[in-house]
C-alpha cells in the first residue's frame, strides 16, 4: 500500500514548497542536570511474611486473600503500563515511520516526475526503508508473546 501512495507521489511530483525550519535545534532532555533531589532509601522493608495457622485457620486464608490483591493490584499494573507506555510508543513510531516516508518523498530529489519504473523503484525504495523496522518489531513482539505462552 506504502509502495503505491509513494510511488503515486512520486510519479506526479508531489513537493513541499517551504518546509518549516527551526533556528536552533531544541533540547529535548534539558540541559543535563537532573533538576531534582535526590531521595534516599524509602525505609520500606517488609521482611517475610508469616501467617501462622490458628484455631480458626486463617493463616491459608489470609496467604489466599493476599495473593488474590496482589495478582489484582498486578493487573491493574500492566494494565497501565500497556495504556500508558506501550501503546503511546507506538503510536509514537508509527508517526515518526509515516513522516519519515512523506518527507523523503516531497524532498525527493531524483526526478521521478513523470517516470513510472523511476517512481516505482523509489517509492518501493522508502516505503521498505520505512516500513522493514516497523515490521521486524511487530515480528519480535509475536515471537516473544509465543516465547512467553509456550
Amino acid at each position: 500500500m506504502w509502495l503505491l501512495a509513494l510511488a503515486h507521489m512520486l510519479y506526479r511530483g508531489k513537493r513541499l514548497s517551504d518546509d518549516h525550519r527551526m533556528r536552533s535545534p531544541r533540547s529535548w532532555f534539558g540541559n543535563g542536570s537532573s533538576g531534582g533531589s535526590s531521595r534516599g532509601s524509602s525505609g520500606w522493608n517488609l521482611g517475610s511474611v508469616d501467617f501462622p495457622a490458628g484455631a480458626d485457620g486463617c493463616g491459608e486464608v489470609c496467604a489466599t486473600a493476599l495473593a488474590v490483591v496482589v495478582a489484582m493490584i498486578a493487573v491493574v499494573a500492566a494494565a497501565w503500563v500497556i495504556i500508558e507506555i506501550i501503546i503511546p510508543a507506538l503510536a509514537f513510531l508509527l508517526y515518526v515511520f509515516i513522516r519519515g516516508m512523506l518527507a523523503r518523498v516531497v524532498n525527493d530529489r531524483h526526478a521521478c516526475t513523470g517516470h513510472f519504473g523511476r517512481s516505482l523503484l523509489w517509492g518501493g525504495a522508502w516505503a521498505t526503508a520505512y516500513a522493514a523496522p516497523l515490521a521486524a518489531l511487530i515480528w519480535l513482539g509475536h515471537y516473544l508473546w509465543e516465547f512467553l505462552h509456550a
